[in-house]
């Protein structure tokens, strides 16, 4: 009484049969502390791996996130940014040069394009300018018979819708 569960062994020793009874309440005290500490290690070992691992992805994705950052900010008025390239060559790297290929296409197709608007324009003004004198100088000096008269200013009224038109891509050339 008083002592509570006893784990008993019994073995013979020199002929005697020997019988050693132990209480069980340390054991298991012993036992439970055993399993609390191993819960608690378990744990901070589950914390400590979703830190370094989060940490990890973070210096591992930080490259993903500078090419990613760069290509959000190049836009058609800044067709000259490119992605910083390491001199490492890997995966990341490669993808960068490749992006930064890219954007060099995009940034020679724009120019080619502005340069094209551009030239049409000046080229198509200057033909437009010249009928758009002749007929005026038709109109003023009055010897048009009326309903040719009639043709010549429906003429200069297209002509300046043309020329409207022209000063409008020009203008989105520049743009």
């Amino acid at each position: 009484p008083g002592i509570g569960e006893l784990r008993v062994s019994e073995f013979t020793l020199h002929g005697l049969d020997v019988t050693v009874g132990t209480p069980l309440k340390p054991v298991r005290t012993e036992l439970r502390t055993y399993v609390e500490v191993c819960l608690a290690l378990l744990v901070t070992a589950l914390f400590a791996s979703i830190a370094i691992g989060m940490g990890l992805s973070r210096v591992v994705l930080q490259p993903l996130h500078a090419i990613s950052e760069t290509a959000n900010r190049i836009r058609h008025d800044n067709l000259g940014e490119r992605i910083p390239v390491a001199d490492v060559h890997d995966e990341l790297s490669d993808l960068a040069r490749l992006l930064n290929h890219t954007f060099d296409r995009l940034e020679s197709s724009f120019g080619q394009i502005r340069r094209f608007a551009a030239d049409a324009s000046h080229e198509l003004k200057t033909p437009l300018s010249l009928l758009r004198l002749h007929a005026e100088k038709l109109v003023t000096d009055g010897r048009l018979a009326s309903d040719h008269e009639e043709v010549v200013l429906v003429m200069l009224d297209e002509l300046a819708h043309l020329n409207r038109i022209i000063d409008e891509l020009l203008f989105l050339s520049r743009v």
